[in-house]
């Protein structure tokens, strides 16, 4: 089940990250995506004091002050709850409550007005924040959700009523029931305080605050809770048969769901289970035509066709095994790729020189020198004639890969390089920087053509459509920017929790593939920026991604220091491989069937992989 252990961690890891300070923690992007902290200030803050002057009016004989301060404290608090929730939780009617209180119930479920939630906010500092649950907030409520206002004193100082702005954290939250059998069995003191029965709470006691959207939803029987919990148990746990149970309790809330049909149909491929599978999947294919999803449908359709051909395959292919290992550089090789006809590969390396291979026999053809710095981008023209490497110093040089020769150096971008690509005719060439912009180069001359300026972090990653219609970049701001050629505007943001390493486009320019530096993988769709599958299987932060040039397989290397190979249309992982030589930096694919990879690592090896 998608809450207890698994929250459990995730709120440890929160706790040990918030110590820190808070820029490790998530920001909210935008209402109804979580974040754990959000700054409330400006013209946001004028409702709020507007709410607690109208409180202090209304309860004259209590002290002014207190009321002031508590009013404004807990609508903070609600406020950063129905930024995460947006609309699926509505406001309580102050109009209609009685003058002892709002019932002790702060918002609403928008779709079901009997389940309550209770917001409880503490100005703190996090290890000394506590949150004190009255016995009957616990029993008129579903929810408890504990929220911080973050004070950087480990001292108790009053809250500031009239600061321009505060830092308000979701700290976590708990189940009202898991609260009473806590309390019934005695893991949980119940206090008696001010003609109260109260509760305390620690940090330590929460669940993380990402699980709550799903455990709300689990309450109203919504189809899409079943559906979000059916594709944690594959994507997190594997678990293929308890997602086709939770696709069931979905369908049968839903018999129209035609999400729930596909994932239940990829799910029973999992299990090797080919005629349900096929099943599920022409449902889905017929709701999706009722609905005018024609895209869809052509995705299910190809699903079906490849499924069964890969699915069948797949079991059966050899496992992957090192047939070389070729000593490159004397520091870590950050980026490597391969040519189009697969005869050569280039590396950039640590020790600030790019070398060319060999790959079949490790002979080096070419080492190149004349960065200042780290290498971390290095690309090759279409027709094998040039190379293009990027710089932490900051360059952009061009090679001729047959003489050897320095042809031209760039300096236009004011931080590091640290992607590089070709336009499929050779004439333009990407870059991404550390400057947060993304440029496009005129090869012949060095002219720049464009500067694209959308992304507010470092940029670590771009990619180009073999159609040329879109250009993809990702970064530090945990957003993937799709840029339309066609009029160099963006069609499309993508964001993600952590930061975004690598990204890669299949050949058939229909998904893109992103890292996460949580050890994620996103395959999205590329047309409508739809996410269609997460797969989660390595320990620490991803630096490549990869996809065969048949548009069959993925190829993943991580900090973890293992290399993951994927099934691109089902997501199975195929193979896991764990190398010598401290973290992996790149992967590339050699051959056109996606057989043979290379991969480069911090001990200043090449490897070469192979099905064998």
């Amino acid at each position: 089940m998608y809450m207890n252990d698994y929250l459990k961690d995730k709120q440890a890891e929160f706790i040990h990250r918030l110590k820190t300070g808070l820029s490790s923690l998530l920001c909210y992007q935008r209402q109804g995506i979580y974040g754990e902290i959000k700054t409330i200030s400006g013209q946001d803050l004028n409702p709020i004091r507007q709410h607690a002057w109208d409180m202090v009016r209304k309860y004259r004989k209590a002290d002014p002050q207190v009321v002031f301060r508590n009013t404004m404290m807990g609508k903070l608090g609600e406020e950063i709850v129905k930024k995460y929730l947006g609309d699926f939780v509505s406001n309580i009617n102050y109009e209609i409550i009685p003058d002892s209180g709002d019932g002790r119930i702060d918002l609403r479920i928008s779709t079901d007005d009997s389940i309550g939630i209770q917001v409880k906010t503490r100005y703190s500092f996090p290890t000394s924040a506590q949150w004190w649950v009255s016995w009957e907030e616990i029993t008129k409520n579903q929810a408890i959700i504990s929220i911080l206002i973050y004070s950087d004193s480990q001292t108790i100082i009053k809250f500031d009523e009239f600061k321009s702005e505060y830092s308000a954290i979701i700290a976590g939250f708990l189940p009202a029931s898991l609260i009473q059998k806590r309390i019934a069995q005695k893991e949980i003191g119940l206090e008696y305080h001010q003609n109260k029965s109260i509760v305390k709470l620690n940090i330590s006691d929460l669940y993380y605050g990402d699980g709550l959207r799903n455990f709300l939803k689990g309450l109203t029987n919504d189809p899409e809770f079943y559906l979000e919990s059916g594709l944690n148990c594959a994507e997190q746990q594997k678990d293929y048969t308890s997602a086709i149970k939770n696709y069931t309790k979905a369908l049968k809330l839903q018999p129209t769901y035609a999400d729930a049909y596909r994932y239940r149909g990829l799910a029973y491929f999992q299990l090797g289970k080919n005629p349900e599978a096929i099943d599920n999947l022409l449902n889905a294919s017929d709701l999706y035509s009722k609905q005018g999803n024609i895209n869809a449908v052509q995705n299910i359709n190809l699903m079906i066709r490849d499924a069964q051909k890969i699915n069948q395959v797949l079991h059966s292919l050899p496992k992957w095994n090192c047939i070389q290992t070729i000593k490159a550089h004397s520091a870590h090789i950050f980026c490597c790729t391969i040519s189009s006809n697969g005869q050569i590969l280039v590396t950039g390396s640590k020790d600030k020189t790019v070398k060319v291979f060999n790959p079949q026999t490790g002979e080096i053809l070419h080492n190149f020198t004349g960065h200042r710095d780290y290498i971390y981008a290095v690309a090759i023209s279409p027709n094998n004639s040039l190379i293009a490497s990027g710089s932490c110093d900051n360059t952009i040089k061009f090679w001729n890969l047959k003489t050897g020769e320095l042809i031209k150096t760039i300096t236009i971008h004011s931080h590091y390089i640290t992607s590089l690509k070709f336009t499929p005719d050779g004439e333009n060439l990407i870059s991404g920087s550390w400057d947060y912009t993304v440029q496009l180069w005129k090869v012949a001359t060095g002219e720049n053509l464009r500067t694209l300026y959308r992304h507010s972090g470092e940029v670590d990653c771009v990619d180009m459509t073999s159609n040329w219609d879109f250009i993809v970049s990702g970064g530090r701001d945990k957003r993937v920017i799709i840029w339309d050629l066609r009029n160099m505007k963006i069609c499309r943001t993508l964001i993600q929790r952590f930061y975004i390493r690598s990204l890669a486009i299949s050949p058939d320019n229909q998904f893109i593939v992103t890292s996460s530096d949580d050890g994620k993988i996103f395959i999205w769709n590329l047309e409508k920026g739809q996410l269609l599958r997460t797969l989660n299987h390595h320990k620490n932060w991803i630096y490549t991604v990869a996809i065969s040039p048949d548009g069959n397989i993925i190829a993943s290397c991580s900090a973890d220091q293992t290399i993951n190979i994927w099934n691109l249309h089902t997501g199975e992982l195929i193979d896991s491989l764990n190398p010598q030589g401290g973290a992996i930096y790149s992967v590339t694919f050699i051959t056109q069937d996606g057989h043979t990879l290379a991969s480069s690592h911090g001990d200043g090896t090449i490897k070469i992989w192979q099905q064998t």
